[in-house]
């Protein structure tokens, strides 16, 4: 799954027991649709999770910064219906 946006409400970077970086955060995206052969204005807010060294780049980069972002829906834990985006890939775009 790729999507594209701006990182927003970074969490603080935290580490595991096994010290692994981990950060939460949340992905805000907009762009235009087309649906039923018109188009549609989307926005909106994804959570997501990033762990290991890519969570550190993440975090380096800073809130706001707009981003392509790649990984898989997961529920945020085991028994939870919330799905959250495991960020696995990470590319910085442009301004």
């Amino acid at each position: 799954m790729l999507l594209s946006g701006r990182t927003a409400a970074l969490s603080p970077l935290r580490r595991t027991p096994a010290g692994i970086p981990v950060l939460d955060f949340r992905i805000r995206h907009g762009s235009e649709q087309m649906e039923a052969g018109h188009v549609r204005r989307v926005e909106g807010e994804v959570e997501a999770v990033c762990v290991g060294p890519l969570a550190e780049t993440i975090a380096a980069a800073g809130q706001g910064s707009g981003a392509r972002f790649g990984g898989f829906l997961a529920n945020r834990r085991q028994g939870s219906s919330q799905v959250v985006l495991h960020v696995t890939e990470f590319e910085l775009l442009k301004d």
